[in-house]
């Protein structure tokens, strides 16, 4: 989903369904959202985001769910400040670089 000011692309808002099975309801992943930086103070990602909740709604889904890079603390408080929370029932594992391509070449 694109936000556009004055025909320019303002933010970006990417995001696909999920399904819970803890909730038993199906959801949207937010992958990214990124407003570009002259468009910050103007409410743009906010707008953004309600406008894909409101159209997740619509169309059945139930949660927004998104991940916040540690270092990113102005991300964090904008979550906050619109009533994300923090989740604290899950980790994010990761398997990159050699350890990947040692577990794609091993086993069947």
């Amino acid at each position: 989903m694109l936000a556009e000011v004055d025909g320019k692309t303002a933010a970006i808002c990417l995001y696909f369904p999920m399904f819970s099975p803890w909730r038993g309801k199906p959801g949207l992943y937010v992958q990214d959202l990124f407003v570009h930086e002259e468009f910050r103070s103007a409410r743009i990602g906010e707008k953004l985001l309600r406008h894909v909740a409101r159209a997740a709604s619509n169309d059945g889904y139930h949660f927004l769910h998104l991940t916040v890079d540690h270092v990113n603390q102005a991300g964090a408080r904008f979550y906050l400040r619109h009533g994300f929370e923090p989740s604290n029932d899950e980790t994010i594992h990761r398997l990159h670089g050699e350890a990947f391509e040692k577990f794609c070449r091993s086993g069947n």
